[in-house]
């Protein structure tokens, strides 16, 4: 140490007074520290500061690519300063931001919300429009989410996670085709049904695209399946990469999976079973066009029987129109009849029997020509001088919707 008065060199560290001059010391002086006296690490608070400037200046830069999207990407080339450094060169900041990621994770919540909605759909027939909307949606939303969220990945070396969502996208990709086939069969439907298609060649049509329409049905459920549950561990993962923390190997479920494409099977089973017998009934029930415009006949010929018939109520009066007003019967002039004639008709090609009974006029339709031997009853309702015909709920010409109750007359 040295002394603060004469600048003497004292040997003693710890003396209290000077050797040379005599001064006393009020405090203990400590001499500059040698070369030898620096501790070993005292180069780390230089370099401690330096790592805090330049972690603040790459804050900085960051900030202005978030508010700048034409930088959003750009990287420094190797060499170079950012603007504003002070000469200082600092690392290469990462593309995306947390703003990246939260977006990618709110879409992937939202996809998650709108396949449930499609599945709710399948099981549920008159919710079409949800079935429209996931349709639209999951056709051309997830293909691009799936190709965001594998950017995401990719830019941070998630290379296990981002092959996890692009073989997501493959899957989704047949869905997708399963799609748009299950809207082809539905146009093909709704054509046949608003124009009454019964050509052989929109027929074979219809087998073509129907027929294995079940059996390729299986596997885009089970493709279903699987990507819905990778939904739900791709949306964890971004969240733990949002929060910094470190991300497991991504795997599938598979007793989920395998519950999840059992649960889409048989609802679409149900569902397809359903459709199909509906459309077995309808088709039943629907009669064939030829067949109604020939029943015309029958209705046509039961028109000329009534005539008949109106002439021998009113010849014979309401009294004696049960004893008279039958088949076979014809006006009697020895008893003052005139003018009817029960006891012969010129049947047409459509008609099979014809039974009159108390005024009641009942038309059997042929076996042939699918007709089926389908009855035509009608009814007379007299209402003092006049007299109305009903077409009785006895005919079974209702049934088979060969007849209308319009026909009346």
């Amino acid at each position: 140490m040295k002394c603060p008065k004469c600048k003497a060199e004292l040997s003693d560290e710890r003396a209290t007074f000077c050797t040379y001059c005599g001064a006393m010391f009020d405090a203990q002086v400590q001499s500059e520290p040698s070369a030898a006296d620096i501790p070993a690490n005292s180069e780390s608070v230089p370099k401690q500061e330096s790592s805090q400037k330049t972690a603040e200046r790459q804050n900085r830069v960051n900030l202005d690519k978030t508010k700048d999207p034409e930088n959003r990407n750009r990287k420094d080339a190797p060499g170079k300063m950012p603007a504003g450094t002070g000469g200082e060169a600092s690392d290469p900041a990462p593309s995306e931001t947390g703003t990246d990621i939260s977006n990618v994770l709110n879409r992937t919540g939202t996809t998650i919300t709108v396949t449930l909605l499609f599945f709710f759909g399948l099981t549920v027939p008159v919710v079409n429009l949800l079935i429209t909307i996931a349709i639209i949606f999951l056709s051309f939303r997830a293909p691009r989410l799936f190709s965001d969220m594998k950017q995401v990945f990719d830019r941070r070396n998630e290379t296990e996670h981002a092959e996890f969502v692009k073989d997501t996208g493959n899957k989704f990709k047949i869905i997708r085709m399963f799609i748009f086939y299950s809207i082809i069969i539905l146009v093909l439907f709704a054509l046949e049904f608003a124009f009454e298609i019964n050509s052989p060649v929109f027929s074979l049509l219809m087998g073509v695209f129907l027929l294995p329409y079940i059996p390729l049905a299986l596997y885009p459920f089970y493709l279903m399946a699987v990507c819905f549950f990778r939904l739900f561990t791709l949306r964890k993962a971004l969240t733990q990469l949002a929060s910094s923390e470190n991300l497991i190997t991504p795997e599938d479920n598979t007793v989920l999976t395998v519950i999840g494409t059992i649960i889409l099977a048989v609802t679409f089973m149900i569902q397809a079973a359903s459709i199909l017998v509906s459309v077995a009934l309808f088709t039943l029930s629907s009669p064939d066009p030829k067949a109604v415009e020939e029943y015309r006949k029958v209705s046509d010929f039961a028109m000329e029987v009534r005539q008949q018939v109106e002439l021998c109520i009113k010849d014979v009066g309401e009294s004696g129109m049960n004893r008279f007003c039958n088949l076979g019967y014809s006006a009697d002039p020895e008893i003052g009849q005139k003018g009817w004639d029960l006891s012969y008709f010129r049947k047409n090609d459509a008609v099979g029997q014809i039974f009159i009974s108390k005024g009641v006029i009942d038309i059997r339709a042929v076996e042939e020509k699918g007709l089926g031997g389908a009855s035509y009853v009608m009814e007379p309702e007299i209402r003092g001088n006049r007299i109305n015909w009903i077409l009785s709920d006895r005919s079974t010409c209702l049934e088979r919707l060969l007849c209308k109750k319009e026909e009346e007359k």
